[in-house]
């Protein structure tokens, strides 16, 4: 399907256009507009991304490593990185490390020498914009090896009305209930109880086919006892 056979769909749908009639120029590319807007805002939320990229960078000591188009991890720019990992190539076969995330900027702060040479641990993301930027922690000073993020799939945009949509078949179904229901506030209309119901429902299949929860796991201060390594002033006691 191209997106001006989509359109001319959730026109319908929507109730804006009857049986036989064909969308203008201006309607196509209006609706087009709203449907790149409305994919933008689906790749933020993790439920609504089919995919998990996996992206690296071989370790070159750096403090930070920018992250998006161009940067060090040359990835569209994420809001946020899903999980993270140290592969250290020391060894054959390679072996990865799961890194925890330090959430929040005044937990970064509170590092007090973030420049600390050991293996990495933990990870901090500025989601700064056009680049985020990535701080490994320790910083992987002598280590061999790679650093991995994982980040949200981007779902491609529409780039004209006529270029095949490349995205799962569930998707199809989803872009036209909720464009169907963006299209009629687009024009004017009152909400629709069976357009917006059908939007919800069509969404719900793509969560439920896309969520993928973790295993829980123990933090490593109540899983063992004994000399650990001090996040916050980069000892080991």
């Amino acid at each position: 399907m191209v997106p001006v056979d989509l359109i001319r769909l959730i026109l319908r749908t929507a109730g804006i256009n009857g049986v036989g009639q064909t969308p203008n120029s201006e309607d196509n590319n209006d609706v087009l507009t709203h449907l790149n807007v409305m994919l933008a805002e689906w790749s933020a939320q993790r439920w609504l991304v089919y995919h998990l990229v996996d992206v690296s960078v071989t370790s070159t000591g750096a403090t930070s490593y920018t992250v998006g188009t161009g940067g060090n991890f040359n990835v569209t720019r994420p809001d946020r990185i899903e999980a993270a990992y140290w592969r250290s190539t020391a060894v054959t076969p390679n072996v990865d490390y799961p890194l925890v995330e330090i959430p929040a900027r005044e937990d970064w702060n509170r590092i007090a020498v973030k420049n600390v040479g050991n293996w990495p641990g933990w990870f901090f993301y500025d989601s700064g914009y056009p680049l985020g930027t990535f701080y490994p922690y320790p910083v992987p000073s002598g280590q061999p090896g790679e650093l991995h993020i994982n980040v949200k799939e981007t779902l491609s945009s529409f780039p004209d009305l006529v270029t095949a949509i490349n995205l799962p078949p569930a998707y199809l179904n989803a872009l036209l209930w909720n464009g169907a229901q963006r299209a009629r506030i687009l024009y004017g209309l009152e909400a629709d109880r069976s357009v917006d119901g059908q939007a919800r429902k069509a969404l719900a299949v793509i969560r439920g086919s896309n969520v993928q929860l973790p295993s829980m796991r123990m933090p490593a201060v109540i899983a063992g006892a004994g000399r650990r390594f001090n996040l916050w002033n980069g000892t080991v006691g």
